[in-house]
């Protein structure tokens, strides 16, 4: 007998894919898209926070440092009406150079803050990119084998195992796909993924995401300085037009930017890893359906009604394939609602309006009137449950449709009439890591002066000291 290999002749028929229709156990994509979902919650909920906060802090520090400097060593203070003006003398001078030194170099940290934030967000879409693609490839491994690329035999040697030749294979193969460009990447999904239609051609932000894609490069490569390739690149996902940019222009990240860069990235992470999970594992739509519809309702707690209005319109209106009544409903309301909140009413009427009603449980029909404010139906249906044992009250005060009619005193006397306490309401957004927005005080103003800030100082050095 001739001697047996462990390596088959062909790749394709050593990768075994177990019958997942025979067991409950759920695919990789439900862990992928739970590690994406709230790692991107933890995104939204702290980096925006660092990357407004972290310059400011760095500016009070600096700025408090200086003001004392000057206060302890001052020849003489002129007070104005927005500035104090001091006089140093000469022998204080070094030291007020060491001290401008340091800020200069926390002004340029503090630059590169929001910068290092971008790098790494877009990183967290380009890492679950390529696992995507490791599926794809782990679900149909022809399209390993049929490609032309050459084994060596170190490498063959190299691996242990046939298993460990298997992971070889893939992650050589991957290796390569992420060397090309971002839209290439999606285009490769795009194809190996057989889809009727585009991901990209239905998202609405794609330009947007490119941008930030590019902008993401010439942070990590040239320190934000616009060269060609970012304005080649912008210029063709945006359709050829000119943009806004010159070459050897700097780029930097605002807060503002950057909380619209990662709710674009969390948009379409989430929808690229649905789309691929339902082409791949279409056994498991519906636990796709709850973890989306999930996300969204968990958007609208943490006070992201934009994010989640596009998570949920996703859901209600893109989505292809079979889903729950209760689910889709649960879907139309919870949208509905993210445009109410988002104070776009045309928006909410018209999803609510375009359902019929009619016919629908009692929770489902307190929901839609508590976001069209019908305070009399709103009481009717609370009577209702109440009476049927179905709600007593404070498992539903959490609901933020509720937030509409809360400020009502029919309803706050209906409430406490039924269940015997004071209606007391969440607060909206209640998730979010700070309630409102901190403003960064104008320069040269003397309102508002805390702890840790300081004025805008002019400094005035002279020839001698004439403290001694």
């Amino acid at each position: 007998m001739g001697k047996t290999s462990e390596f088959p002749e062909s790749i394709d028929e050593s990768v075994e894919i177990s019958d997942r229709s025979r067991s409950k156990t759920p695919s990789e994509f439900k862990d992928m898209f739970d590690l994406f979902r709230e790692s991107m919650i933890g995104y939204i909920y702290f980096l925006p926070f660092i990357s407004y906060i972290g310059p400011v802090i760095t500016d009070g520090m600096q700025n408090t440092e200086l003001t004392e400097f000057c206060e302890t060593n001052s020849v003489k203070t002129v007070h104005y009406k927005e500035r104090d003006v001091y006089e140093l003398g000469q022998s204080k001078y070094s030291a007020y150079r060491a001290i401008e030194a340091r800020r200069k170099s926390a002004r340029l940290v503090s630059k590169q803050v929001p910068k290092m934030l971008t790098i790494g967000i877009v990183g967290s879409l380009d890492h679950y990119l390529s696992v995507i693609m490791k599926e794809i490839l782990k679900k149909y491994p022809s399209m390993i084998s049929d490609s032309d690329k050459q084994i060596s035999v170190r490498d063959i040697f190299k691996s242990n195992s046939l298993e460990d030749f298997k992971d070889f294979l893939l992650d050589r193969e991957i290796e390569t796909i992420t060397r090309s460009s971002f839209d290439d990447q999606v285009d490769w999904i795009e194809k190996r993924l057989n889809l009727n239609k585009k991901i990209k051609d239905d998202y609405k932000k794609w330009t947007n995401l490119i941008e930030i894609i590019e902008r993401r490069n010439l942070f990590a490569h040239a320190n934000g300085i616009v060269n060609d390739i970012y304005i080649k690149n912008v210029s063709i996902a945006s359709g050829n037009e000119t943009i806004k940019v010159e070459k050897g222009e700097e780029l930097f990240s605002s807060p503002a930017y950057f909380k619209a860069g990662l709710e674009n990235i969390c948009e379409f992470g989430i929808k690229i890893i649905q789309v691929s999970w339902r082409k791949l594992e279409p056994k498991e739509s519906s636990i796709a359906d709850d973890v989306l519809g999930d996300f969204g309702y968990n958007l609208i707690e943490r006070g992201e009604y934009k994010l989640a209005s596009s998570i949920l319109d996703f859901a209600v209106n893109e989505i292809r394939g079979k889903v729950s009544e209760a689910r889709r409903r649960m879907n139309i309301v919870n949208l509905a609602n993210a445009y109410k909140l988002d104070e776009r009413e045309a928006e909410a009427m018209k999803t609510l309006e375009a359902e019929d009603w009619t016919i629908v449980s009692d929770e489902f029909a307190i929901s839609v009137a508590a976001i069209k404010r019908d305070i009399p139906a709103v009481l009717s249906y609370m009577r209702r449950l109440s009476q049927s044992g179905e709600w007593n009250g404070s498992t539903r005060e959490e609901w933020p449709v509720f937030s509409h009619v809360s400020d009502d005193q029919d309803f706050r006397d209906e409430f406490e009439k039924l269940f015997g306490r004071g209606y007391v309401p969440e607060e909206k957004g209640r998730y979010k890591l700070i309630g409102k927005p901190i403003r960064r005080p104008r320069a040269g103003t003397k309102k508002a002066l805390g702890r840790g800030q300081a004025k805008e100082h002019n400094l005035i050095l002279i020839e001698g000291d004439k403290k001694g």
